[in-house]
Parts: C-alpha cells; structure tokens; sequence
C-alpha cells in the first residue's frame, strides 16, 4: 500500500517594495494607497479625469460642477487646470446671458401678443 504523497508548503510570498509616489516611505507595491499618507498610488486618475472627458462633461453636459473634477486631474498641469477653469467659468457666464437675453425676449413677445389680443 502506498501513502499519497503530501505537497511540499510553498514559501510565503514577499511583496515587492516600492516608494509611496506622495510622502516617499517604502511600501509594497500593489498597493492601492499609501499606508502612511493615504495618498493613491496608482499613476492614472481613471476615465473621468482625463482631459477630453473633461472639456467634454464641462460643456455639453454639467457646465461649472466640473471645476472640482478638472481641480483633481491627475492629466492636466496646472496651467492646463487654470485655463480649463477659466473658460468654463466664462462659458457659463456666457450661457447665462444668453438665457437672461431670451428670457427678456420671450417676456416682451408675450406681452405684445396679450397686447394685441386684448385690442
């Protein structure tokens, strides 16, 4: 009769090390956040922080809410962020005039109809 042979124990693996991108203090490298600092260690910022996404959300869909987004980016240098603030910033003044003129527009062709209706 014969024993089943047992598998021999693998050794613990050790994790590789690497420098925190944030505060510099070694830990290992698959880690998602600095133990230390807390900062996130993985070099992209994801889908919505890269630039095209940005300028995209920024003027088609949410306007001035993107400022914190584009504050965030991990893609853009901080001329890049500032540029990027400026012309949402203007885009929206710009937009909310443009409304306030159609708005006014739409008053006065109102009441000149009651005004004609009425006669």
């Amino acid at each position: 009769m014969s024993t089943p042979a047992i598998p021999e124990p693998s050794p613990p693996r050790v994790p590789s090390l690497a420098p925190c991108r944030s505060c510099g203090r070694t830990i290992a490298s698959e880690d998602a956040y600095c133990r230390y600092c807390g900062k996130r260690q993985s070099p992209a910022g994801g889908w919505l922080y890269r630039p095209i996404t940005l300028v995209l959300l920024a003027f088609l869909v949410i306007g001035p809410f993107a400022i914190p987004l584009v504050v965030r980016s991990p893609y853009l240098s901080r001329t890049g962020k500032i540029i990027l603030n400026i012309s949402i910033t203007i885009y929206t003044i710009l937009l909310l005039y443009v409304t306030y003129v159609l708005a006014v527009q739409l008053v006065q062709q109102s009441s000149d109809i009651m005004n004609l209706m009425n006669q």
